[in-house]
């Protein structure tokens, strides 16, 4: 049995409201939807950041390469610019 957790997700407006079109077409839940996305799209970003340093190391994080994020730019393409660019964004 897997074991769920509830958290809570603030999406704009549009983008909510595509997610519950989407999901009601394919007759799922949003949170179903949401899951089986993040499925995809986190392992490629967890493996290429397990090895970062935490952002609040100004130190460390000025001698980590930039090799790690060239790899994760080739693998998410623009998806980096979006969140990067997302008005909820924190830190």
């Amino acid at each position: 049995m897997t074991t769920t957790k509830k958290i809570s997700v603030s999406l704009p407006a549009d983008l909510s409201d595509d997610l519950t079109r989407a999901s009601k077409r394919l007759g799922v839940s949003r949170s179903a939807l949401l899951a089986t996305m993040l499925q995809t799209a986190l392992p490629p970003i967890l493996l290429v950041t397990n090895d970062m340093p935490a952002p609040d190391d100004v130190a460390a994080m000025q001698r980590y390469t930039s090799e790690k994020a060239i790899e994760l730019r080739k693998l998410l393409g623009s998806t980096i610019d979006e969140i990067e660019a997302f008005p909820g964004k924190t830190a």
